[in-house]
């Protein structure tokens, strides 16, 4: 049996994206989406990615169109693709 331990919730608001469910000890939201974001990359099949065609760590994942389609749209935020390039703890 496994389940997570926190299961985030974001909040849009004027001052820009928080927790609705903030507990303490947590990390900052970009922190999350950083690591998040960074996971599509690596299960890719590709050269940079950890399928057999790159680093082969893991086998072929097919990755479905409508998850590619969200990549896309994260990506083309500026602030979590600064937080992907970033990649710090903060």
């Amino acid at each position: 049996l496994s389940f997570p331990g926190f299961v985030p919730v974001l909040r849009h608001l004027n001052g820009g994206t928080r927790f609705a469910n903030v507990e303490e000890g947590i990390w900052t939201v970009e922190r999350y989406l950083s690591l998040i974001a960074g996971e599509l990359p690596r299960l890719r099949d590709d050269e940079t990615g950890y399928g057999p065609r790159g680093k082969d760590f893991i086998i072929h994942v097919d990755i479905p169109r409508d998850i590619e389609n969200a990549w896309q749209v994260l990506q083309a935020d500026t602030t979590l693709r600064s937080a992907l390039e970033q990649r710090a703890l903060r």
